[in-house]
């Protein structure tokens, strides 16, 4: 042990734990082979669903269009008290076929006929149609529904609440729910969705579906391929940087929100790695990012800012270098010598700034004091709360990530210094796109800023997020200064 590092004692230990691990995976799978292949079939399906095939649907309370209440339980309870059952006779019989749609989606549009065409031949089964408006609000669905669905319950999904339970992002997407509360079914886009309806209705009913007749591929509004390249053409791949192992999952509500406002399928993607991502983006992989002001200023040539992030009500942040409260070392410059946990060379908080701070107090990184790239803020607070690295360095307060208890993290730890102020990260869109795709997202995104529940929805385990601001390449002038400053390694 050098200096309370513990690291150095960690590689014995991990070889001993993968070790370990990977004979319990070997058993496992020797004697549950069999039982392994649906798992990676149903992660292969789709990574962003939440539910599979055999899997029990998420219950939920929600209010109708008409101002009713619809609960899943209570319908799935009607099916046992009016003796509905199986077509094998095993159990409780009906269904609920779930319908998450968009009205922006053309190929949602042009299957509500046909999927209220299906509602009504399966009715006299018990089967229940609800279709789900995902990021509407009731009354900009009123007009919409009364032209387009005359059957079935209606649920607006303003906050897309439901949306995420059941991981739905790829309009449109269905379930068949069985009477047993179990998922028969689960289908996602255009292409094949009425056919897949129809096969898990006729597995729920068994026998007793013999004298429903199917709706003919050929008599829907959209065909397959037809749903498959209009998808493609309207597809904006929007990436996030790594900063947590969730980043882009948390903003899922903001991608779908923007779906709605483009027409056009917004979906969110992450990297594994600082680097990955950095990569990604200067070979224009993304059409939208979100990211600190160093990769913004690095792409500022191939996209153009359109939103600077107000968190807390602050247009900028700062960094921090905080150590274990045992510490001996008390300032920046004792940290000479010592290993130094940072986010990524391609971070602004975790990785351009604290080399400034440390520039400014004398230390030349890599030479007076040695760096561990971890990969993510979160893993910079957890390598120094195990005594990994003797210092760690991330934006204010990556610390929350790990310490969820205020009183444990300021007894645990202390800051020991703050970066200069650093302009907020922003979110960037390709210079290429369509003009008008651009202004279209300028606009959804600026007008994001009045609605708080959205704001709130993708602040999850961040600091909160206050407000949207129009962002100018000019804004990025100030980064570029601290970059000139950490490659000359000069002192401010």
């Amino acid at each position: 042990m050098v200096g309370g590092l513990s690291a150095g004692k960690m590689p014995a230990v991990r070889k001993w734990a993968q070790g370990f691990l990977a004979m319990a995976a070997f058993a496992m799978v020797l004697s549950a082979g069999t039982f392994l292949a649906p798992v990676a079939a149903r992660a292969a399906e789709r990574s962003d669903r939440q539910v599979f095939a055999g899997d029990v649907a998420p219950p939920f309370v929600a209010q109708e269009l008409a101002g009713q209440e619809f609960s899943l339980r209570a319908a799935l309870r009607d099916f046992r008290q009016a003796d509905v059952v199986a077509g094998d006779g095993t159990g409780p019989g009906g269904a609920v076929v779930m319908v998450f749609f968009t009205m922006w989606s053309q190929e949602s549009v042009a299957l509500l006929a046909p999927l209220q065409q299906l509602g009504e031949r399966w009715e006299s089964l018990g089967v229940r149609q609800v279709f789900v408006g995902v990021a509407h609000e009731a009354e900009a669905l009123g007009d919409f529904v009364d032209a387009n669905i005359a059957s079935g319950v209606v649920l607006p999904d303003p906050f897309s609440v439901l949306a995420r339970r059941y991981g739905a992002t790829h309009f449109p997407d269905a379930f068949v729910i069985s009477g047993d509360g179990r998922v028969a079914v689960g289908h996602s886009g255009a292409a094949g969705l009425v056919a897949a309806i129809q096969g898990g209705l006729r597995e729920v009913f068994g026998e007793r579906a013999a004298a429903i007749k199917d709706i003919a591929a050929s008599s829907l509004g959209l065909s397959g391929n037809q749903a498959k390249d209009s998808a493609a053409d309207t597809r904006l791949r929007f990436g996030r940087a790594p900063s947590a192992e969730d980043a882009a999952k948390r903003w899922r509500p903001l991608a779908i929100y923007l779906s709605s406002k483009t027409r056009a399928r917004v979906e969110m993607e992450q990297n594994k790695s600082y680097a990955a991502f950095e990569k990604s983006v200067l070979a224009g992989e993304f059409d939208l990012f979100n990211a600190g002001p160093l990769q913004c200023n690095q792409a500022r040539d191939l996209y153009e800012p359109v939103v600077t992030i107000e968190r807390e009500g602050q247009t900028s942040y700062l960094g921090m270098m905080f150590v274990s409260r045992r510490s001996v070392v008390k300032d920046i410059k004792g940290l000479r010598g010592k290993t130094i946990g940072m986010v990524s060379p391609a971070s602004t908080s975790g990785g351009l700034y604290p080399h400034k701070l440390l520039l400014d107090a004398g230390l030349r990184p890599l030479r007076d004091v040695h760096i561990k790239w971890m990969g993510s803020h979160e893993k910079v607070a957890i390598a120094v709360k195990r005594g990994w690295v003797h210092a760690g360095a991330c934006f204010e307060d990556c610390r929350d990530l790990v310490w969820r208890d205020r009183s444990d993290k300021v007894r645990q730890t202390r800051v020991l210094d703050y970066t200069v102020s650093i302009p907020s990260e922003m979110i960037m869109m390709r210079r290429d796109l369509p003009e008008a795709t651009r202004a279209a997202l300028r606009k959804a995104l600026l007008e994001a800023r009045s609605r708080p529940e959205l704001l709130m929805q993708i602040s999850q385990s961040e600091p909160p997020i206050t407000s949207l601001h129009t962002a100018k390449t000019a804004d990025l002038d100030s980064i570029a200064a601290v970059v000139k400053q950490v490659k000359t390694g000069k002192r401010k």
